[in-house]
């Protein structure tokens, strides 16, 4: 009879047990999915707006480089643009306004603090995405290194595409600095190969944003 009573115990604990790891099996997935919504809503809510049409888009070049040129021949200073890395096709969203945000603050406070003088200053948004301008008086190489400081110092400073133009109308290019290429979102490697490879999708590279921004705000 005690035997029994025995192995009526070790039954009852080995369904004890038997609950007690399905209840956790339960709680672990019921984790991973509120993650895994929790992701989704960010990206939907980082990367939802307008999306850009390719017209759009090579319209918008155009009207930069008009830009350029006309502030160039008006101030005849190095012109400094910026413009954000937000990958695929809705340009003007949450992340490129908090990225262009971050940008421009970093760029207004590089030029005062080493006393450059700033002759125009601009900020637009267009459906192709946030816009900065500045005519600086300074000297071009001088100034392409500070912004690209700040692309490789700024925790955001990867979202941000910061150009410096000559008079002559062309940018300064980073290997002119002895700078290397650009690194990958994703992987670290140089970014036009993984672009022209298309080694990575797009949720693969906005995740990588999302991350990036979620770094800078800590």
């Amino acid at each position: 009879m005690q035997g029994v009573q025995s192995d009526a115990h070790v039954v009852r604990l080995d369904g004890l047990i038997l609950f007690l790891y399905c209840l956790l099996v339960v709680q672990y997935l019921a984790g991973g999915v509120q993650f895994y919504y929790t992701v989704c809503m960010e990206l939907e809510t980082l990367f939802a707006g307008e999306a850009a049409t390719l017209e759009m888009i090579l319209l918008s070049r155009e009207r930069r480089a008009q830009e350029q040129r006309a502030l160039l021949h008006a101030y005849g200073a190095p012109v400094v643009c910026l413009l954000c890395n937000i990958p695929g096709p809705v340009k003007r969203c949450a992340a490129g306004a908090e990225v262009f945000a971050a940008g421009a603050e970093a760029v207004f406070a590089a030029l005062e603090q080493h006393g450059l003088i700033q002759l125009y200053a601009r900020m637009d948004c267009f459906a192709t995405g946030p816009e900065g301008y500045w005519c600086v008086d300074a000297q071009p190489i001088a100034l392409k290194r500070l912004c690209c400081a700040i692309e490789e110092s700024h925790p955001l400073g990867r979202l941000m595409d910061i150009d410096v133009i000559l008079p002559a109308g062309v940018p300064v290019s980073r290997t002119s600095l002895g700078l290397t290429r650009r690194g990958c979102l994703v992987c670290g490697k140089a970014a036009a190969d993984c672009v022209s490879r298309q080694t990575h999708s797009l949720k693969e590279v906005q995740q990588a944003i999302a991350s990036l921004l979620r770094q800078a705000r800590a």
